[in-house]
């Protein structure tokens, strides 16, 4: 017997179309778009025929048009068409396109987003950064108690690495737009990123989810542009959701953060940016850095180094291999550790003219750089070093104030690793003070662990002192269970 929709998988139809915000025509628009060319109907038959299935006038259904729709929403066929019916007892739940089912709807999206993937076609690209934006508006703080992925981010550097480019094309949607638009969209993007530095995630997170959710994904699909217009459009879109989840990290929302630099990594993957595709898995790296995941670093790292190498950005092939060391370093090999910082410091040394770096990477400069070797010794207990390269990590650029109180904090662990306790303590003081003027549960953490690194001395009126500053100056720390 041919497949029939149920009264459940009309609903859901409507359902998802609405929770979009897309008319029938909209819909009708994405299925051609997604459509091969030989293939397409008209508009108007395209727009009869989703009218019919969701009306229940026609409840046959192709398996062509199935997977059709299974596509233009990022979802499977079976999550979208085996919807079993239900009793008259759940029937409030799954019936009808109200406010009900759209809910279910929702949370089955923020479900969907656990199993973390790089997406195929231009078109489930666009739709999973949309959908994530918006289920991180409504309810951000689902995906903090949600599992960090630890084959996440290694599977979608590999595809990355790997997988056929798609031509892009270019944008036949309804709103026209031109280079200086996109051009708006980066210096937006930049001024977030300089108040993310100055303030901390906290205070202007939901603006920048607000304005990749508003305003620019749905250009995604929206946009009559030429090719070159749309591939920068999906570059600058791609620097937002990095952003987005870089502000998600520091706030400790982990799972968060992962599945927004997956989603930066397949649009910088569309737009053909392999430089921003190396800085965004060169972020992923940090991100098991942080978590504690060294494997999976070191993956990354090297696939960043890769992007460096093959786009001739030395600073980004520099960058890779500093996270390769400090990914060593967390597994106590001292050797490769050595070996990885010597390269990176060989392809520092090539990086030359500062123009030809790109904006989102400006922030990689000496200081950057000695902080990333800082963090490598710390991590090898090897105190004196960790002192002289924090030192250095100092003299950086006076807006990136919680990369200040980060180096403050990490110079502070120099001191206490080798013994001289009223130094460490000096300079933790500065450090809870540079923290306490920001919105950031990293800089938090980075203050709870200079004082683990001070565990020793905790019997020290130095230590006790400023351990009670610390606990009067800061809230208490975050930890969720994304991260181990």
């Amino acid at each position: 017997m041919a497949y029939q929709t149920t009264s459940q998988v009309r609903a859901r139809l409507r359902a998802e179309r609405k929770h979009r915000g897309w008319d029938v025509v909209r819909l009708a628009r994405e299925m051609l778009a997604a459509m091969d060319e030989s293939q397409r109907p008209t508009l108007t038959s395209m727009v009869r025929s989703i009218e019919r299935w969701e009306s229940g006038t026609n409840r046959g259904m192709s398996e062509r048009y199935r997977l059709l729709y299974a596509r233009v929403y990022g979802t499977s066929e079976k999550d979208l068409f085996d919807l079993a019916p239900q009793g008259p007892e759940n029937r409030g739940e799954y019936m009808g396109d109200g406010a009900a089912l759209e809910a279910v709807v929702v949370h089955r999206d923020v479900a969907e987003l656990a199993v973390l993937r790089l997406p195929a076609t231009l078109s489930e690209s666009a739709s999973l950064i949309a959908t994530l934006a918006r289920a991180d508006l409504e309810d951000g703080r689902t995906f903090a108690e949600q599992p960090f992925d630890v084959a996440a981010c290694s599977s979608a550097a590999l595809r990355w690495l790997i997988a056929p480019r798609t031509t892009l094309g270019p944008g036949d949607g309804d709103r026209g737009l031109g280079m200086e638009d996109v051009q708006e969209i980066r210096e937006a993007v930049q001024a977030f990123r300089v108040l993310d530095n100055q303030m901390g995630a906290s205070r202007i997170r939901r603006t920048v989810v607000d304005y990749l959710c508003v305003d620019v994904a749905p250009l995604l699909r929206s946009a009559r542009c030429s090719e070159p217009v749309r591939r920068q459009l999906f570059s600058a879109a791609a620097e937002l959701a990095q952003l987005c989840g870089w502000q998600a990290h520091d706030l400790e929302l982990q799972a968060l953060a992962q599945r927004y630099l997956v989603q930066a990594l397949a649009l910088a993957r569309f737009a053909e940016d392999d430089r921003l595709g190396g800085e965004i898995l060169a972020a992923m790296s940090q991100l098991a850095i942080y978590v504690r995941r060294p494997d999976e670093a070191i993956d990354m790292a090297q696939a960043s180094q890769t992007a460096g190498d093959r786009t001739g950005l030395a600073v980004l092939e520099a960058e890779g291999l500093a996270l390769e060391a400090h990914a060593h370093a967390l597994r106590a090999d001292a050797t490769a550790c050595s070996k990885a910082l010597s390269r990176a410091e060989t392809a520092f040394s090539r990086a030359g003219d500062a123009d030809d770096v790109p904006p989102w990477l400006a922030y990689f400069d000496e200081a950057y750089f000695a902080a990333r070797i800082a963090h490598c010794y710390r991590a090898l207990g090897q105190g004196a070093q960790t002192e002289r390269h924090a030192q250095r990590s100092l003299r950086m650029d006076p807006r990136y104030i919680r990369g200040k109180a980060f180096n403050t904090a990490l110079l502070a662990s120099g001191y206490a690793a080798q013994g001289e306790v009223e130094e460490a303590c000096r300079y933790g003081r500065r450090a809870v003070d540079l923290t306490a003027k920001l919105g950031s549960a990293r800089a938090v953490a980075s203050i709870q662990g200079l004082l683990q690194d001070l565990a020793p001395y905790a019997g020290t009126e130095q230590v006790t002192e400023l351990r009670a500053y610390a606990a009067g100056r800061l809230p208490a720390p975050q930890r969720h269970a994304a991260r181990p």
